[in-house]
């Protein structure tokens, strides 16, 4: 009988255990958890960076509702008048004119506002006469941009000089980011100034 004395040793000259050591073991957790630490930090950036963009996105839409309502009715105004900031807000009234169906100008009164309280641009048309500041009762006035505010800097939102409208104002987003919104516009000059309304301001 052969004792295990006797057996011939390892051809290879190693031992026959197969398998990783407790300390290659631990180094590989070690590794796959900076692996995944780093995986996780990419992608979490990433969903934060796509929140941002979505945020900016839904900004600058609002932002160009109100400045595009503003510049197509300045546009299309026989004139307008720009009031001075005041701690409530600041009013733009026009007399818009907008083609009928029988291809006459149809003139409206149309009035935008400011309001710093509600941090909002509202707008309103009336047919029959001239739309006033509503104060603080905002009933009847359209929000065109809500989280508005006037950039540092800028002494106010919209500037009237002659017949070109300035409009500078800045949108907040919903992760607190501003986007800022600047343009200007010119009414063109109407030779109907007697249609009613014949005074919108």
């Amino acid at each position: 009988m052969i004792g295990l004395e006797n057996c011939p040793a390892d051809p290879a000259g190693g031992s026959d255990d197969e398998g990783f050591t407790l300390i290659e073991l631990l180094v590989y957790i070690a590794l796959l958890g900076v692996v995944l630490a780093v995986v996780s930090s990419i992608l979490i950036s990433a969903v934060q960076g796509q929140g941002k963009v979505a945020s900016l996105n839904t900004s600058a839409s609002a932002g160009q509702v109100a400045a595009r309502s503003l510049v197509e009715g300045v546009r299309n105004a026989s004139g307008f008048k720009v009031s001075a900031l005041t701690a409530g807000g600041q009013l733009v009234q026009a007399r818009v004119g907008s083609a009928s169906p029988g291809g006459a100008i149809a003139w409206r009164c149309q009035s935008w506002y400011y309001s710093v309280s509600a941090g909002a641009i509202l707008t309103r048309s009336s047919r029959t006469g001239l739309v006033a500041a509503p104060g603080s009762d905002i009933a009847g006035w359209t929000k065109v941009a809500t989280g508005v505010s006037v950039p540092t800097g800028v002494a106010a939102p919209f500037v009237g000089a002659s017949s070109r409208l300035s409009i500078d104002f800045q949108i907040a987003g919903t992760g607190g980011t501003k986007l800022r919104i600047a343009t200007t516009t010119t009414s063109s000059a109407q030779t109907d100034t007697t249609t009613g309304p014949a005074t919108c301001y």
